[in-house]
């Protein structure tokens, strides 16, 4: 009988800490929606190092959605043999809860049709600098 509570206890506390685990995981997991996303345009600088921005912050769902189209698994962090040999013209800042937050570096070239999370290039599925015009227009008003 000993044996059997033994037995119980030891069950009940692995399916607790399981299904913690698996809680966790689903809330703060790799396809978690991001709260915001922040928009950083290159900035030039001066001689002594400082430069000045433009930003744009985006906290609706359905446009951070489209945002993250545009990126193909960004949230995985994948790499690929493919050198960036262009030049950054924007950062994008996919933020989630708990502090995370995951950096995309969009091609400065006229379409921003290429992103790295930092190890190999990717196209961009879609119009980036269209859509970031769009955002800017909207934001103006």
């Amino acid at each position: 009988m000993r044996h059997t509570g033994l037995a119980l206890a030891l069950a009940l506390g692995l399916i607790t800490a399981l299904c913690v685990c698996v809680l966790a995981v689903g809330h703060d997991g790799p396809h978690e929606m991001p709260t915001s996303v922040v928009i950083v345009e290159g900035a030039v600088h001066s001689r002594q190092g400082i430069g000045q921005t433009n930003a744009i912050s985006v906290v609706d769902p359905a446009t951070i959605a489209k945002l993250a189209a545009l990126f193909p698994d960004y949230d995985k962090r994948p790499s690929s043999d493919i050198a960036a040999l262009w030049e950054a013209g924007h950062h994008v800042y996919f933020n989630f809860r708990k502090g995370r937050a995951i950096r995309v570096t969009v091609s400065a070239n006229g379409d921003g049709d290429t992103w790295s999370v930092g190890n190999g290039d990717f196209r961009t599925n879609g119009k980036f600098a269209e859509l970031v015009s769009g955002l800017r227009r909207r934001a103006a008003r």
